[in-house]
């Protein structure tokens, strides 16, 4: 072999390393990150987590993006959320409520989304038409409360990262991750050791409601199989009764329609049919919740607000509700249900001057909202209440926001600005109500 044909055969050798080098090298590069524009200014990269979905157990590894991507960088992420206390994860967990919208927003679209620039547009729609054009206070407001809650997202999945939970669609969401964050976090002051009790038995009552409400009616007569059956023969004569009305619009005259019509209801109601509750069971389960019920009933006298407001929603006996206070739910399960012991507002919709049950869902919130200042809430302009009002109040379902909100505190904002002169009567005299039922 010749000097020549030796030269040529390293350098083949150097030119196929070098390719297999780079190639590592292209391997090994994080994928581009998505990032979600604040403002013209600001921009911060959200968290994104990628869960296979045919292995609800897998855990967390790889499939889990989080920037910065340094193990040091996520242990400083977690360690924001290890290092608070009791009261301050809760508060956190409340916040990821209402920063909802936004990670959906935030999962569901396009890299560039610029979630400042949507709320100028939408301004009409979140305040019921009152403005058209979002003031710099609201856009700063919205602005920052944008930042808070994808800074959140990132603490909670490096949090979810660092614990190696078990991923599945419904424990990874920020507000499960915070959850047992809270559970897992010592209560040391007065407050947090009262609030984690009136947590534990607010969870403890929806639980007893459930089964009180199962057992109530008893199982289903029919099966699975049967009722899907019969649900089969129901859609058919259905399908018959549209038919008869095609071909003739008086068929509902007719003794066939009228026979169809009879055998559809008899059907329906067979497959809704229940055996009827166990009266040992439910007496049992109704001793049970009557003792969380009066406990948590109790714990309406509190001082604190924080335990105040989780009482008074337990008390709704509403498992559905994720605002403070809502109560066109309130009144469904009302209706829905016979149990004796009436939710606390419906107690209070009783012994007040409320004209109906739609005026009074518009004065029992902003009454709430003020009792809860007068137990040591902030309603300070500067105050998340405030700032909800302000800018953020839409992320979660309300009234809308209002500019004039930004600058007030709230008693200057509802009695100035949103409630009418009946409608502050009204709200006074639900205040001294709950004073003189529930101040400590």
């Amino acid at each position: 072999m010749n000097a020549k044909t030796r030269v040529l055969i390293l350098l083949a050798v150097v030119l196929i390393v070098a390719y297999f080098v780079v190639r590592q090298k292209e391997t090994n590069e994080e994928p581009i990150k998505k990032t979600v524009t604040i403002s013209s200014t600001q921009a911060i990269q959200p968290v994104k987590i990628n869960i296979n979905k045919n292995n609800k157990n897998a855990v967390l590894e790889e499939s889990l993006e989080i920037e910065p991507t340094s193990e040091e960088e996520i242990i400083s992420l977690a360690e924001n959320l290890t290092q608070l206390s009791y009261l301050q994860v809760y508060k956190k967990r409340l916040r990821s409520v209402q920063c909802g919208l936004l990670y959906y927003r935030n999962k569901n679209t396009d890299a560039d989304f610029d979630y400042v620039t949507t709320f100028k547009d939408e301004i009409k729609y979140l305040s019921n038409g009152r403005q058209t054009i979002a003031s710099e206070q609201q856009i700063e407001t919205y602005s920052l409360f944008v930042e808070e809650c994808l800074q959140l997202e990132k603490e909670a999945y490096a949090l979810l990262h660092l614990k190696q939970i078990q991923a599945n669609d419904e424990s990874t969401s920020v507000y499960r991750i915070l959850s047992k964050l809270l559970s897992e976090t010592e209560a040391l002051s007065q407050e947090e050791l009262a609030l984690k009790q009136v947590l534990a038995e607010s969870s403890e009552l929806s639980k007893q409601y459930e089964l009180y409400t199962s057992f109530e009616y008893g199982d289903f007569v029919l099966s699975k199989e049967e009722k899907l059956e019969l649900n089969r023969e129901i859609q058919q004569i259905r399908n018959e009764l549209r038919s008869q009305l095609k071909e003739d619009s008086l068929a509902y005259e007719q003794d066939s329609y009228k026979q169809l019509l009879a055998e559809l209801k008899s059907k329906a109601d067979r497959v809704e049919q229940r055996t009827g509750g166990d009266e040992k069971q439910l007496s049992q389960i109704k001793a049970q919740f009557e003792q969380l019920y009066l406990s948590l009933e109790s714990k309406l006298t509190s001082t604190y607000a924080s335990v105040f407001k989780e009482a008074f929603k337990a008390l709704t006996l509403s498992t559905q509700m994720t605002g403070l206070f809502n109560p066109e739910i309130i009144f469904k399960e009302i209706e829905k249900t016979n149990s004796e012991f009436l939710p606390v507002s419906e107690k209070i919709y009783l012994q007040t001057l409320a004209k109906d049950k739609k005026y009074y869902s518009q004065i029992i919130t902003p009454a709430l909202e003020l009792y809860l200042c007068f137990l040591g809430e902030n309603c300070d302009s500067d105050s998340d209440l405030v700032k909800n009002k302000c800018a953020i109040e839409q992320s979660y379902g309300s009234g809308g926001i209002f500019q004039q909100a930004c600058d007030l505190t709230l008693e200057e904002f509802y009695f100035e600005v949103y409630l009418s002169p009946n409608q502050v009567d009204d709200v006074i005299f639900i205040i001294n109500h709950l004073m003189r039922s529930y101040a400590p």
